[in-house]
């Protein structure tokens, strides 16, 4: 049964609701009424918060309530009141609607999106995940999958963080509990440290780091760890790159990932353009690193080349034979073109600091370059739906109930004039695009609660939805 849904921790409340058109006569109401049941971002017009009219509501939940009282089971009206009671920073009644409405409706993607939310509020963290986790189920025409993608996203960075936190004070607390049986089919890659003095090479160290665990993940005998878990752990440990793979360190970073490997080094790019790359594959049991795979070297156009040629190295380090199919998908590359791929690495680099606005307009520059690069162009979505989804949760709600993803469709201006400078110097600014925009996952705080609580069950077999 639904009732029974719990998940860890509550994150954040909603201290607002957002805007609707308001009018003081009766049409105007009967408006409200339609805008509130078909969907709130098909109607227009000036828009004020409950702040400014407490009673904005009242007659659209009278109407509800008189529907559900001649048939209870309306899971429209069920999910439609759910989401006044949102609005209304009602938690508790809107998480008791949503869930009435899911059973009926289970599959309906509003009604997903806004019971994920009610979760958060009512302390259901995993529930809200799970959720959202189902935006692959939705169209993805639908604003609720954008909204469901980035929320879960957001969520899930948020998750990590937090576990990073407890995995690190439990090992100040108690470090005999630290776990040691890390296996050396588990591999983590992080960052490369850069040692050159041109900024614009600087985000490389992200890109190369991507592609070495893209590579390692195609080979069925690893498991790679996810890199917002690993970059949540190093953030936590505040940590130089310089230190990720150290001997001393490195057994400590593998076990709070629980990877027996790891794969680090450094990079340099030269002033005629030649790229030397010193990989290093730590064992964590021991500490012990394999030298033989410092001091590549080529030509910066021949960048992927050597890259595919060194994670070759490493899966023969690691005693891995590899599959014609797992060699073929490693001797693939995203892209032929290293201002793209400067580009993509800066998003990344965005990505991991939370500026997802600025990382999805870096994404955009990458496949503006290279309009085959793929990677880039889901990438850039991904962090647009967070931009959308994410953040706090008010900013989520709004975006919902405006009837769009977030989405800028036309490239700002700073993007149009570094994709000139691009085209002029071949190289990638050391500056961010749009810099003075508003990054609403940035901006955002959450408020963490801990207590433990169960994940919602599936949706009732055989039930119908939308």
């Amino acid at each position: 049964m639904i009732d029974d849904e719990r998940g860890p921790g509550a994150l954040v409340r909603w201290g607002r609701a957002v805007g609707i058109v308001y009018f003081p006569d009766s049409l105007g109401r009967f408006l409200v009424l339609l805008c509130l049941v078909v969907g709130v971002g098909g109607c227009g017009g000036p828009s004020v918060t409950m702040d400014q009219d407490p009673d904005a509501f009242e007659e659209q939940e009278d109407q509800l309530q008189e529907r559900l009282s001649d048939h209870p089971d309306d899971g429209e009206a069920l999910r439609d009141l759910g989401s006044i009671y949102l609005r209304t920073d009602r938690p508790s009644q809107a998480y008791d609607a949503l869930k009435k409405a899911f059973s009926q409706r289970p599959n309906d993607p509003k009604v997903l999106f806004y019971l994920g939310l009610a979760s958060e509020q009512v302390g259901r963290r995993e529930g809200a995940l799970k959720l959202f986790g189902r935006f692959d189920e939705v169209p993805k025409e639908s604003k609720y999958h954008s909204l469901m993608e980035g929320r879960y996203e957001w969520l899930a960075r948020k998750q990590a963080q937090r576990q990073a936190r407890e995995m690190i004070a439990q090992e100040q607390a108690q470090p005999a509990d630290v776990r040691t049986d890390v296996s050396s089919e588990v591999v983590a890659v992080v960052p490369m440290q850069y040692q050159g003095s041109e900024e614009q090479y600087a985000p490389l160290g992200r890109g190369l780091a991507e592609m070495f665990t893209t590579d390692l993940a195609n080979v069925g005998r690893l498991q790679v760890v996810e890199r917002v878990r690993l970059q949540a752990i190093l953030d936590e440990l505040k940590l130089g790159q310089s230190e990720y793979v150290d001997q001393s360190t490195a057994p400590r970073v593998g076990r709070l990932v629980g990877a027996g490997r790891l794969v680090g080094g450094s990079y340099l790019v030269t002033d005629d353009e030649e790229v030397r790359l010193q990989v290093t594959l730590a064992n964590v049991g021991t500490g012990e690193r394999i030298p033989q795979l410092d001091n590549q070297r080529a030509r910066l156009s021949n960048l992927f080349d050597l890259q595919t040629k060194v994670t070759f190295s490493i899966v023969d380090h690691l005693g891995v034979e590899l599959t014609p199919q797992e060699r073929a998908a490693i001797q693939e590359v995203p892209t032929q073109s290293i201002q793209a791929f400067l580009a993509y690495s800066r998003g990344l680099m965005e990505e991991d600091r939370g500026n997802y606005g600025t990382a999805a307009q870096y994404y955009q520059q990458a496949q503006q370059i290279d309009p085959n690069f793929e990677a880039a162009a889901q990438r850039r979505e991904r962090a647009r739906s967070v931009e959308a989804g994410g953040g706090s949760q008010q900013d989520a709600l709004a975006n919902a109930e405006k009837g769009n993803s977030g989405e800028n469709t036309a490239p700002s201006e700073s993007i149009n004039l570094v994709n000139q400078r691009l085209q002029n110097m071949g190289v990638i600014p050391a500056g961010g695009p749009g810099d003075d925009e508003r990054d609403v996952a940035q901006e955002a705080e959450t408020a963490e609660e801990s207590r433990e609580l169960d994940d919602p069950p599936d949706p009732p077999s055989g039930s119908g939805g939308q």
